[in-house]
C-alpha cells in the first residue's frame, strides 16, 4: 500500500489527511508538510489519522513534536481520529492531554459557521 498527505485548506485551517503505511521516510514528509504550511502562515491545523495503517511511537512522537511547533507560532493542533483504540492509544500516551483529540470533523464544519457569524457572514 503506498502513502499520502493531501492538505486540505478550510478558511485558517489547514486539514491534513493521512492515509497508508507509515515509515522513518512519510513521517519526514509529513514533518516537511508541516512546517511548509507554517511558513505560509497557517498556525491551526488538523491531522486526521483515520487513514493509516497503524500508528506507532514514531507517529505519536511526530504529533507531540507538531504541537510544541505549531503552539510556539501562536496556533492550535487537533488530530482526528474516529477509532477507539487509536483514540486509546493517544490517551495512554498523554497525548490527548496536551491536544484537541476529536472522534470526527464536524468541528471544523462548526468553526466555519461560527465565524461567519463572528463576523457578519
Amino acid at each position: 500500500m503506498s502513502y499520502a498527505v493531501e492538505v486540505h485548506h478550510l478558511e485558517d485551517i489547514d486539514n491534513i489527511l493521512l492515509s497508508g503505511e507509515v515509515s522513518l521516510t512519510t513521517w519526514t514528509q509529513v514533518w516537511h508538510e508541516l512546517g511548509r504550511q507554517l511558513l505560509c502562515g497557517r498556525r491551526h491545523i488538523a491531522i486526521n489519522i483515520d487513514g493509516l495503517e497503524y500508528l506507532d511511537g514514531l507517529g505519536l512522537k511526530l504529533l507531540s513534536k507538531a504541537r510544541h511547533l505549531i503552539e510556539r507560532r501562536g496556533g492550535s493542533l487537533a488530530v482526528i481520529c474516529t477509532d477507539a483504540q487509536r483514540r486509546r492509544v493517544l490517551h495512554v500516551a498523554g497525548l490527548d492531554q496536551y491536544v484537541s483529540v476529536l472522534s470526527n470533523d464536524s468541528w471544523l464544519a462548526n468553526r466555519l459557521m461560527l465565524e461567519a457569524v463572528a463576523w457578519g457572514g
